[in-house]
């Protein structure tokens, strides 16, 4: 390390040494997978969904979502609202007339395709109480999608498969 006494030279041979010290700190640094002043990255396992009915017709579009795998389907729900809204190209004011019922299906490799729904999916703008929340994280949002399950009688849920109790 550098002398602190002023009396005292700093020779090029320490300078060196120093140098190949912080040249070793910095690859260990670099080496490890902990990134600096953030959450670590999520390494685990993804569960893929696609939308497959709309208000009870099948639908071919590509939308698609991702969630990880301690989430819940009603999470992927939310985005395949938001993708569906994208695809159609809806913009704000179109995206709170939206109302739809729809279903959605586990696209996993290697996993039997299983249909969750059907759910009930709006969009609803947020309350200036919410919307100064929202504006906290520096991104404004002026809507949020509302998805919920709609709960219908056993016989109905045992008929379509989709939903286990």
């Amino acid at each position: 390390m550098p002398k602190t006494n002023s009396q005292d030279i700093y020779t090029q041979e320490e300078f060196e040494q120093d140098l190949t010290e912080l040249e070793s700190l910095i690859q260990q640094s670099q080496s490890s997978n902990v990134q600096s002043g953030g959450a670590k990255e999520y390494d685990g396992e993804y569960r893929h969904f696609k939308l497959v009915t709309v208000d009870g017709k099948e639908v071919n579009l590509d939308c698609t979502a991702n969630i990880k795998d301690h989430q819940t389907p009603l999470s992927a729900a939310k985005k395949l609202l938001r993708s569906y809204c994208r695809a159609h190209k809806l913009k704000e004011a179109n995206r709170l007339k939206v109302d739809i019922e729809f279903t959605i299906r586990e696209t996993n490799r290697g996993s039997k395709p299983k249909i969750y729904g059907p759910y009930s999916g709006k969009y609803r703008k947020y309350t200036p109480a919410e919307m100064k929340k929202a504006q906290a994280s520096g991104i404004t949002f002026h809507m949020k999608p509302e998805v919920k399950l709609i709960r219908k009688n056993k016989k109905n849920l045992k008929q379509s498969g989709g939903y286990n109790m």
